[in-house]
This record gives structure tokens, C-alpha cells and sequence, in this order.
């Protein structure tokens, strides 16, 4: 008698071990210190999106125009809208592990625009680049927990992922008020 195929259902990721096969692939095992890393990721995210609104006097004061705050301003949530529909075409291409560490590699180079010398207009891009990386993270990073998670404990999964992510927005305005603050007495010191 042939022995009946072991459990199998599609999954968002196809990449690693469990790879397509014929449009299913095996139930992955979750990685030891997945869930402190994935609380990381959008923690990390969410502190980016929030530490601007302390930061705008202080770019008022060096750019005097509303265009330019309203495009540091708005450059994150449209980064977030031109990256959604490429996020889910490189998941499905690439899986959702490279497009994690991809999201983290341009919030890393968006990083440094940001706190490049005479920032000005490379602001906006570093807003957009931050936007965009966390659009790829965040999808993936959730789409991530819900195919590696049992259905029993997926709730809860999703509940600490968006705690960590409400972490990140309460602590993202002290360091953007903190960097401000430091930024001035640095500019300040002869």
C-alpha cells in the first residue's frame, strides 16, 4: 500500500527547506528567537515612522518653507504605498526572509541619508527610503508570523507584534526630541 503524502499547505515564503513544490510546500519550524527578532523588526519600523514630529521645528528652522515639511513629512507614509505591491511581488519571487533582510538594508542606507551633513532635500529621501524599507518589513515580518505560527498561537503572535510596534511609536518621539536636543547643543559647543 502507498503511504498517504505527509501534511502539506501553500506557504508565502519560497525560499529554504520547505520550497514550492507543486504549489505546496511542508509546514516550516519556526527558528529559535524568531518572535524577539520579528518584535525587533517592527519596533524598529514603527520608532522611524514616529521620531519626525519632534525633529519638524527643528527642520523649519534650517529649510523656512511648509513644502519641505510637509514632504518630510509626508515622504514615509508615501514610501509605504509605492512599496506594497512591489513587497508582495519580491515575497512571492525572492521569499520573505531576503525581503526582510532587504527592508533592513535600505532603512540601513536611508539611515545615513539621514544624518548626512547638511541633510536639507536628503531628508525627504531618507523619509521615503524609511517608508518603503518599512513596508517591506512590516508585511513580511507579519506574513512571516502567520505562516511559521501554529494556528492555535497565532492570535497571540499577532498581538505581541503589534505591542512591539505600539512600543516603537511611544519611544520613536523621545529619540526624535532627544536627537534634536543633542543636535543643538552639538551645533552650539565652539
Amino acid at each position: 500500500a502507498a503511504e498517504s503524502p505527509s501534511p502539506r499547505r501553500p506557504s508565502a515564503d519560497g525560499g529554504g527547506p520547505g520550497r514550492r513544490d507543486h504549489g505546496t510546500v511542508r509546514v516550516l519550524r519556526r527558528p529559535p528567537g524568531f518572535l524577539v527578532l520579528a518584535c525587533a523588526a517592527v519596533a524598529l519600523v514603527s520608532l522611524t515612522l514616529s521620531t519626525v514630529a519632534p525633529l519638524l521645528p527643528h527642520f523649519a528652522a534650517s529649510e523656512p518653507s511648509s513644502l519641505y515639511e510637509t514632504l518630510v513629512v509626508g515622504a514615509h507614509p508615501a514610501g509605504s504605498f509605492f512599496a506594497a505591491v512591489p513587497t508582495l511581488l519580491l515575497s512571492r519571487r525572492f521569499g520573505l526572509t531576503r525581503v526582510i533582510v532587504s527592508g533592513g538594508i535600505v532603512a540601513s542606507l536611508a539611515s545615513v541619508l539621514f544624518v548626512w551633513p547638511g541633510a536639507g532635500w536628503w531628508i525627504v529621501l531618507a523619509r521615503g527610503g524609511f517608508g518603503f524599507s518599512g513596508t517591506m518589513v512590516w508585511q513580511s515580518v507579519f506574513a512571516w508570523a502567520i505562516t511559521n505560527t501554529g494556528l492555535g498561537r497565532r492570535a497571540r503572535t499577532i498581538g505581541i507584534l503589534t505591542g512591539a510596534s505600539t512600543a516603537g511609536m511611544l519611544v520613536g518621539p523621545q529619540l526624535g526630541a532627544l536627537a534634536a536636543h543633542v543636535g543643538i547643543w552639538l551645533c552650539a559647543v565652539p
